[in-house]
């Protein structure tokens, strides 16, 4: 096996929309993960039952909580992150992510689970060296040069910040849609149809 094709897969949606070009995306990269022969986990933030903000009392926790999390969802869904040694965020970009996205990176993204800081230099070390892939598919109503222009905030939180918390050689996937909104039916089919094969090609 080539070094970053992933075997088990974290597929991780934050899509309100079930009738949108994002979920019919979403769908065809779960297949073709599926018909490739990889293991898929899936998280449905609209679905599952995890709250978005953190507590007073969690925030004190932040860094002392681990694996063994009090809530049992997140607790879940650490042990997913654990195990995925490829993960792909499904979501629709506005300002950046979308806030049940990063809500949930804030309260699996723990210490020692993520990244472990070094007492001495306090410098991040990567956590997640299983992850060996990371994916994203999203869409945006604004033309490319506009994402650009204000610095592509999801873009970096996702293959700047959280890339640096996965393994030294970790790659990289890419897939986004632009001026949503104003695209034609062919158009949305010609991203879902390039999300499948992107994926059918890992």
């Amino acid at each position: 096996m080539k070094y970053g094709a992933a075997v088990r897969w974290l597929v991780v949606r934050a899509i309100v929309d079930p009738g949108s070009v994002e979920a019919e995306a979403a769908d065809a990269l779960v297949a073709a993960l599926n018909a490739g022969g990889h293991d898929v986990d899936e998280i449905d933030l609209a679905g599952d039952a995890i709250t978005i903000c953190m507590t007073a009392d969690e925030h004190r926790a932040y860094e002392s909580v681990g694996a063994d999390h009090p809530d049992p969802v997140t607790a879940a869904h650490i042990s997913l992150l654990q195990a995925a040694d490829g993960i792909a965020f499904a979501f629709p970009t506005m300002w950046m992510a979308p806030a049940a996205l990063k809500g949930w990176l804030e309260r699996v993204m723990l210490p020692d689970i993520a990244f472990r800081l070094d007492e001495k230099s306090r410098v991040l070390k990567p956590g997640l060296t299983n992850v060996r892939h990371l994916a994203v598919v999203t869409t945006t109503d604004h033309p490319k040069k506009h994402r650009l222009a204000y610095g592509d905030p999801a873009r970096r939180l996702v293959m700047r910040s959280i890339r640096s918390l996965c393994n030294r050689r970790c790659k990289t996937t890419w897939l986004a849609m632009h001026d949503r909104s104003r695209a034609s039916d062919t158009e949305a089919a010609s991203f879902v149809a390039r999300v499948s094969s992107t994926f059918e090609a890992l």
